[in-house]
């Protein structure tokens, strides 16, 4: 731990003192979504690692921050007023933090650890003009950022998280085998008295922004984040997910939904990312997808499958919002009510997945799996009436004690065939309702 004390003011107003926490222990006692980005290079590499040539070949770095004022020497003189300001320092690798996504944070520095230490290897091997690998370049870097979290219980005392700069972070120590060295940052001054969660929930918000413009943030990452951030959008889809036990990654155990380990999981939320209105939710009505949901926990315990991608979702959704929206009539009534659709869906997957020990049963399962787009095709109205057809029909005649069934020109089968975009799809959808 820094001890560094303020300097008096001019105008004489009480001196205090700040302490800059930086020992590893007590800060993750402190904050648990914490861990510390030097301390966890170590942890991959080791002092033999550090000899090998091919594994750290010689990196250039060519970053000099002497005319950036060093974080200890502003601690000292710093004043109450640029407790409000943003301030540009050096900051040594080894003091700085970050708020881990897996301990409830909105931030990844396991994940650069585990899965970005390659790609910050091919950026310090990228050529310059002269052919030589272009290595650590401080114009490249620019600046990171971090936010000073007061110490929940000790007055006057400081954790610097960072929130932007992971990757720049690691290729630091990349380039200089593990040694601690410099990395300029803007750092700005939490207010004090705040939880652990709006901490976190402010530095989420600035990492989504600067996140959103970023490809190597995966989508569990992106939702991750902007979750904690209190974005709209993403508290939305957390409360769907949660009303109906749906799991995203490890979110909900992250988040203390007691059980949640044992939800099905969602393998991509494309689609329903988008929040209230929009996505799916606009598409196809909030009813539906709900509808949709349910009606796939119930075929997930009939074909055993623990996970599921947003293509059935979206699959389902459509079909609910075809059928039940519309009937035979532009004016009419649902083909069907909700809940004698959401009949038809499972007793469909499981007649599918029905087991026979007889050499005769040639009937073929079917997963929610396997309802996905191909390269080839991309349409889920197509993909649909491949699927659900003729069963749709001998379910309506069973249900309406009819011996007539609903033909190709039936409203909701227009409307079915509105989503079908590809022309030469619609035609061999249209065939197949025929």
């Amino acid at each position: 731990m820094k001890d560094i004390s303020y300097n008096a003011y001019s105008n004489a107003k009480e001196q205090f003192n700040v302490r800059l926490l930086t020992l590893k222990e007590e800060v993750e006692n402190a904050f648990g979504d914490l861990v510390n980005n030097y301390s966890l290079f170590h942890e991959k590499y080791s002092s033999t690692d550090f000899l090998n040539s091919k594994l750290f070949p010689t990196w250039g770095d060519n970053s000099d921050y002497s005319n950036v004022q060093h974080i200890d020497d502003f601690l000292k003189t710093v004043t109450e007023d640029d407790l409000k300001l943003t301030h540009t320092l050096a900051v040594p690798i080894s003091y700085i933090f970050s708020s881990e996504e897996s301990k409830g944070g909105c931030d990844r520095p396991y994940w650069v650890k585990e899965k970005g230490d390659s790609q910050c290897r091919t950026n310090l091997n990228e050529e310059n003009q002269d052919g030589e690998p272009k290595g650590y370049r401080m114009s490249d870097a620019q600046t990171l950022s971090a936010m000073l979290r007061p110490h929940p219980t000790i007055l006057g005392t400081y954790i610097l998280v960072k929130f932007i700069g992971n990757n720049r972070v690691w290729m630091k120590l990349l380039a200089n085998k593990g040694k601690d060295s410099l990395v300029k940052m803007e750092v700005t001054f939490h207010e004090e008295g705040l939880t652990q969660k709006d901490y976190i929930t402010i530095e989420a918000e600035s990492h989504s922004t600067d996140a959103g413009n970023r490809s190597s943030q995966n989508e569990l990452q992106k939702f991750a984040s902007n979750y904690r951030a209190g974005r709209k959008d993403a508290v939305y889809l957390y409360k769907f997910l949660k009303k109906h036990q749906i799991n995203f990654g490890t979110i909900m155990q992250q988040e203390g939904e007691v059980g949640s380990e044992d939800w099905l999981t969602i393998s991509s939320i494309q689609g329903i990312k988008e929040g209230e209105g929009n996505g799916f939710f606009g598409k196809y009505g909030e009813q539906n997808v709900d509808f949709a949901m349910l009606t796939i926990k119930e075929i997930a315990k009939i074909t055993k499958e623990k996970s599921f991608g947003n293509t059935p979702l979206q699959a389902l959704a459509m079909m609910f919002r075809c059928y039940t929206d519309f009937g035979l009539y532009e004016n009419g009534n649902g083909l069907f009510t909700k809940p004698d659709f959401q009949k038809f869906l499972v007793e469909f997957f499981r007649q599918k997945n029905k087991k026979s020990d007889s050499w005769m049963d040639d009937s073929q399962s079917l997963l929610l799996s396997e309802i996905n787009q191909t390269g080839g095709v991309k349409s889920i109205a197509y993909i649909n009436t491949t699927i659900f057809w003729p069963a749709i029909v001998s379910y309506y005649k069973h249900i309406t004690k009819n011996k007539n069934g609903f033909s190709v020109d039936a409203h909701c089968n227009k409307e079915l065939l509105k989503f079908c975009k590809d022309r030469f799809l619609a035609k061999e959808a249209r065939r197949n309702i025929t």
